[in-house]
């Protein structure tokens, strides 16, 4: 009897035992085949000091003495170009953008009797200025004289005559566009009456007046007093002479004061006025009296017109009668006073 209850406690406790293993089999063949099938999930930090727990390893310190980085110059390396306006800072350094850009040339070297034109930038189709547009640079008389619109006041009277031939020879050969005032001296008396202004072209001298009026005496007065009896008198020196003013005729822009003796000079200044003469130069003895006046009027006027004065005075002497006038002249325009005996 005991032998049977001890059977059927083992048989009960069998079953239940492999009742157990087939649930336990089937537990975990189904969490394996859900791990199968089911996504990963990435692993989630238990709590939140996990991320600060983690340590990250500082870069090294940089040295206190390096320099700071300054950016390139080198255009290749730059991935954007800068916005620039104008001309380059550097036009040596810097390289050029645009391979049509064309330095432009210099304004040029001055070379006697020749005309020197300012530079134009290729391309701009910008217009030279005004100021370097032509410069003429010339010897006349051994002074070096450079002008763009040259006035010349030459005395023609009997002490000048010596001159006449190179200083004139000098004028027309480096500067053929200078325009010319023959002068019976080189005086400025106040108050004088306005001369005539003879074109030298078409001027036909009085046969009484502009002739030789005596043959006895001092030469200088047997001559009369205008500017064209000097020149009558001075083609009697040559033919060298004779030919010179038969240029002169020919030429062009050549003038002379008829009248008023040696006193008015002051208007062969006006009359140069109106040729925008931007250079005068003067070629006299000075020997003539120069009233305050008159000087203060000319002085003015080409000051005002900043108009650069030569004078030249080929005797030689600094104690003439118009030296303190020729003197403040020069020196308030600017230009050059030369006084050598040649």
């Amino acid at each position: 009897m005991a032998i049977k209850s001890w059977r059927k406690v083992s048989i009960g406790t069998f079953g239940l035992s492999v009742l157990l293993h087939v649930c336990l089999f089937f537990l975990v063949g189904s969490w394996v085949i859900i791990q199968a099938v089911s996504p990963k999930l990435p692993p989630q930090p238990v709590d939140g000091n996990y991320t600060s727990e983690q340590v990250t390893e500082p870069p090294p310190p940089e040295p206190e003495d390096t320099p700071e980085p300054t950016p390139s110059s080198d255009p290749v390396e730059t991935t954007q170009a800068p916005t620039q306006t104008g001309m380059p800072d550097d036009l040596v350094t810097s390289v050029a953008v645009n391979n049509s850009f064309v330095m432009p040339p210099s304004v040029g070297v001055y070379v006697p009797g020749a005309p020197i034109a300012g530079g134009q930038q290729a391309g701009s189709g910008s217009k030279v200025s005004a100021e370097v547009a032509k410069l003429t640079v010339g010897k006349i008389f051994g002074t070096e004289v450079a002008a763009k619109k040259l006035g010349v006041i030459i005395d023609v009277s009997g002490s000048a005559h010596p001159y006449l031939l190179p200083v004139l020879a000098d004028v027309q050969k480096n500067f053929p566009d200078a325009v010319i005032i023959l002068a019976m001296g080189c005086g400025m008396v106040d108050g004088t009456p306005a001369p005539k202004i003879l074109d030298y072209t078409t001027a036909v001298p009085d046969p009484v007046k502009d002739s030789r009026l005596k043959k006895d005496g001092p030469e200088y007065q047997q001559w009369g007093r205008t500017s064209l009896a000097q020149i009558n008198w001075a083609k009697t020196r040559g033919s060298k002479y004779e030919r010179l003013f038969d240029e002169l005729k020919a030429r062009g822009n050549v003038y002379c004061i008829y009248g008023g003796d040696t006193g008015v000079t002051q208007y062969a200044f006006k009359e140069l006025y109106k040729h925008q003469v931007d250079t005068i130069y003067w070629f006299a003895d000075f020997d003539d009296a120069i009233q305050d006046n008159a000087a203060k009027k000319v002085l003015s006027d080409v000051k005002n017109r900043s108009i650069k004065v030569i004078a030249q005075n080929f005797s030689g002497d600094p104690k003439k009668n118009g030296m303190k006038f020729a003197k403040e002249l020069t020196k308030e325009t600017d230009g050059t006073l030369v006084v050598k005996k040649q």
